[in-house]
């Protein structure tokens, strides 16, 4: 086991005023300190890593969720404010490093905190001023070394040598898992090696259901009106009762994330089988790829879907003719372990309607949140640290989302059909009433 610790440099600030400045009303008060200090600047919401792209030098990242992957910016940012976080987080640890003033777990800044205002913020007391406070900028300074404790290091012989080895140790050169610098190669530092291991076995549990094999003996078939054949593997605490014939019914299901996503999969508006909407060119691209790649001698074209559950975990894989999804999700009370991952590919129309369907997928997951990857027909997408109630509205949104979008790619037939269809299921149109009215 390779185990990372540092320390959170906090003890001289453990003791805060408690009240706001005199004369000055802060925008935003409380959360946790995830690195003492004050910064100013010009407020700048965070959304994706393509907002990071154009981040202004001296900025006020504000953003939904922490995240480490805004290692990329700490060297430009003034302070960081977040809705949710944890001082013990990775982010907030890389905070302390790069002593940027950071505020966590606030759970309104970006409700608050007007986008582009100029703020002040006291990470130290937990409070975010709009303006420039001139008084709190004037009597801040970096944390000296007899301020953290570490007055000591020039004596002692330990730290002396840590000293020597810390640059093949603590520095992290891997920060974009996506990129193709990320390999093994690339890892020169213990952290960059730790980064990597996790990335990749967190990548290889994400596509655990698509690597299990045929597991229908040892598994339940739902028994539920939807247009797969899903079998639960129970992997302990995700179903109750004695199901009969291997055959399992909704209401056996005690795990809380697919029953979640069930529930928007089977909305009442949603069609569950037939065709979706389509023109003629639609439907001729659909049989030319039918015809030229015989998809029925492909063993993966007749694979059933499995879901492997327990009472806070599901990896769902759905392999539907073309189309593949996977959706991998731990929601339970801990706030800072919730997270929904998803991976959706593929379709039966030709590669541009396919890409205007992810593109009208991805703009939905965007507004819900979600941080996301769009790569020609590819979704990757993720969103973490909500709260248990967050993610379950999370996840039938999600569930809708997948089963609203099947088959809608042969209905791409030009641009306006993303705005079209992204704006219909944003407004709760997913039975398309309006656009039928239309």
């Amino acid at each position: 086991m390779l185990v990372q610790s540092r320390p959170l440099r906090l003890a001289a600030h453990a003791i805060r005023n408690a009240q706001p400045l005199p004369g000055r009303t802060p925008v935003l008060e409380g959360g946790e300190t995830g690195c003492p200090g004050v910064g100013f600047g010009p407020a700048v919401f965070v959304k994706d890593d393509s907002d990071m792209d154009s981040f202004p030098e001296g900025g006020v990242l504000v953003a939904r969720r922490s995240s480490p992957t805004f290692i990329r910016l700490m060297s430009k940012t003034s302070a960081i404010v977040t809705d949710v976080g944890s001082t013990t987080g990775h982010m907030a640890s890389l905070a302390r490093e790069f002593r940027v003033p950071t505020l966590l777990n606030t759970k309104a800044a970006t409700q608050t905190i007007p986008h582009g205002a100029i703020i002040t913020v006291d990470a130290t007391n937990c409070f975010v001023y709009e303006g420039e406070v001139a008084e709190l900028l004037e009597g801040s300074h970096k944390t000296t070394e007899s301020e953290d404790g570490r007055g000591w290091r020039q004596t002692s012989p330990a730290f002396q040598l840590l000293e020597k080895v810390i640059a093949l140790i603590s520095p992290l050169n891997l920060t974009e898992p996506g990129s193709a610098a990320f390999s093994p190669e690339n890892c020169v530092t213990l952290h960059d090696l730790a980064r990597f291991v996790h990335e990749k076995s967190y990548r290889e549990m994400f596509m655990m259901g698509d690597n299990v094999g045929d597991l229908r003996g040892a598994a339940y078939k739902l028994d539920v009106f939807l247009p797969i054949d899903l079998y639960i593997v129970d992997l302990g605490g995700g179903v109750t009762g004695t199901p009969k014939h291997q055959k399992l019914k909704r209401s056996q299901i005690a795990s809380m994330p697919l029953s979640a996503l069930l529930t928007g999969m089977l909305h009442k508006k949603i069609p569950r089988f037939g065709p979706r909407p389509m023109d003629v060119s639609g439907l001729l691209s659909v049989m030319l790829r039918h015809a030229t790649t015989s998809p029925e001698a492909d063993s993966t074209f007749r694979d059933p879907c499995y879901a492997m559950i327990s009472d806070k975990y599901t990896n769902f894989t759905a392999r539907v003719g073309y189309h593949f999804s996977v959706v991998d999700t731990y929601c339970g009370e801990t706030q800072n372990k919730n997270y929904i991952s998803l991976l959706f590919q593929g379709g039966a129309a030709d590669f541009v309607r396919r890409t205007r369907r992810t593109r009208a997928m991805a703009d939905i997951l965007k507004e819900h949140g979600f941080s996301v990857d769009l790569k020609r027909d590819l979704i990757s997408a993720r969103l973490s640290k909500g709260t248990r109630e967050e993610t379950v509205k999370q996840l039938e949104m999600l569930g809708s989302l997948l089963q609203f979008f099947r088959q809608m790619d042969a209905a791409m037939a030009n641009d306006d059909a993303v705005v079209l269809f992204r704006d219909a299921f944003l407004r709760g149109d997913y039975g398309l009433e309006e656009l039928t009215r239309r």
